[in-house]
């Protein structure tokens, strides 16, 4: 997906609000969307302000940088710090309890498993 469109679904437009945006019909910014027109330094700078991004991101195809929405990060945020919080409960877990059978009889160690012997 080009950086066009990638900006305009990110932020729920259509391709006729964004045309309007820059003073061109649909039709047409659809062929810039499709890279079968150039898009002028004037729309790119209007585009660039729009989506608050800089004009270097939007006209460099070398540059792969992926945006995302303020939700769109907190919910990153937020699912890493679940996925923290399940590791530490699995390394506690593993610490808690360790059981071993003896040859007689069984036995029950509370601690760190790693250094039963």
């Amino acid at each position: 997906m080009n950086k066009l469109k990638y900006l305009r679904s990110l932020n729920k437009k259509s391709q006729n609000e964004i045309a309007l945006a820059i003073n061109m019909s649909q039709s047409n910014y659809a062929k810039i969307e499709r890279a079968e027109v150039a898009l002028t330094k004037y729309q790119a700078n209007i585009l660039a302000n729009f989506y608050n991004v800089s004009m270097s991101y939007l006209l460099d195809e070398n540059n792969k940088d992926i945006l995302i929405t303020e939700d769109q990060y907190l919910k990153l945020i937020q699912s890493r710090d679940v996925i923290n919080d399940i590791e530490k409960a699995v390394e506690n877990a593993k610490k808690e309890v360790h059981v071993t059978m003896g040859d007689n009889n069984s036995k029950i160690v509370i601690g760190d498993h790693n250094k039963v012997k």
